[in-house]
């Protein structure tokens, strides 16, 4: 297995976990706020349907010996995706500790200075992201986000 091969499959496990825990999180709401994680979970779980089928079929098809080792995943490629895994844990550590109006711009911010972006572009992206979740999300959807353990330790 290679590098991307082993990032897609990582990935794919954490969409479904992901999705799990938003019907699992919302399971008291009322009905209107259960559509929005319902739809989103269901949309993530169709198209990992999809993903997973095609990964087996092509699976099947490899040539045991010979194509596994030309895809073998080798400690280097491996060692690269441990930055990849600490930005992620980085991300839903910031979403239950900060929520997501602030967590998720900042990580877009760093994710464009990372990537060599100016800073004024990672800000104009964060700030726009900003726009998005508080404009639509928040105000014109009335989603309700869930509160950030930050809230609660300091009754905000």
């Amino acid at each position: 297995m290679n590098a991307p091969r082993f990032i897609d499959i990582c990935l794919t496990i954490m969409f479904v976990i992901l999705a799990i825990v938003a019907i699992w999180q919302v399971q008291e709401f009322p009905f209107e706020d259960q559509l929005y994680p319902y739809t989103g979970s269901g949309i993530i779980i169709f198209f990992i349907s999809i993903y997973t089928l095609r990964l087996i079929k092509e699976s099947r098809s490899w040539n045991s010996d010979e194509k596994n080792r030309e895809h073998a995943l080798s400690l280097q490629e491996l060692s690269s995706l441990f930055p990849i895994a600490g930005a992620i844990a980085l991300l839903v550590i910031g979403v239950f500790l900060l929520g997501h109006l602030i967590t998720v711009p900042l990580f877009i911010f760093f994710y464009m200075l990372s990537r060599g972006e100016k800073w004024w572009v990672g800000l104009i992206g964060a700030a726009l992201l900003f726009a998005f979740i508080w404009g639509l999300l928040i105000n014109v959807m009335e989603l309700a986000m869930p509160r950030a353990l930050i809230e609660d330790w300091f009754d905000l």
